[in-house]
């Protein structure tokens, strides 16, 4: 689903992708979180769908270690040839890219801030923490990811899978371990 306003049909300010929780849907995403603040800022709001797992419910390809196996769908390479298309279409400046994701949405946002760095610019995540030991994600290409683009995370503090501790442990672990930021220029905040 792609959402271009009127506003931004002549030059759009940015191309902003947002990424689906388990079990939800492309509408969800753009009605919930981006399509209210396309027309005023204008931008593309983009917003995939995710592929049903074998057995299982519409999600991402995070490449988690304990996901069935047979799901082999290749969202990595489906959002880089959606955004490279997307750019060249709509004459977005490519430095202009943002992804940000809600819950399993936000896992596949960790994986496209490690491996799709060269092509989104900014990420956005809530509900789902980055230390795999806390949350148990087990995702492979925690091991080699070294990302320096900007990146928010937050969440509820009435969320039900993941407590605060385990979200603000988590994104202390990716701006140190993966930023390389000094804990000092960490701002957790429970507005």
């Amino acid at each position: 689903r792609v959402h271009t306003p009127e506003s931004a049909v002549a030059k759009p300010s940015a191309l902003i992708l947002a990424l689906h929780g388990w079990t939800q849907t492309k509408e969800w995403a753009c009605e919930a979180m981006l399509e209210p603040h396309a027309e005023q800022l204008k931008f593309i709001a983009v917003c995939p769908q995710g592929m049903v797992a074998p057995g299982l419910s519409t999600g991402w390809n995070t490449n988690e270690e304990d996901f069935p196996s047979d799901w082999k769908a290749d969202d990595l390479g489906f959002i880089r040839s959606l955004i490279t298309e997307l750019v060249d279409e709509s004459g977005v400046a490519a430095d202009k890219v943002f992804a940000f994701g809600f819950s399993f949405g936000a896992g596949m946002t960790y994986r496209l801030s490690c491996e799709l760095g060269d092509l989104i610019h900014g990420f956005a995540v809530s509900g789902m923490p980055w230390e795999k030991d806390a949350s148990g994600l087990g995702m492979p290409f925690h091991d080699n990811c070294a990302s320096s683009r900007p990146h928010w995370a937050g969440s509820g503090t009435r969320d039900g899978f993941f407590s605060i501790e385990q979200m603000e442990g988590g994104w202390a672990t990716y701006a140190e371990d993966v930023m390389g930021c000094v804990p000092a220029s960490r701002v957790v905040s429970h507005e």
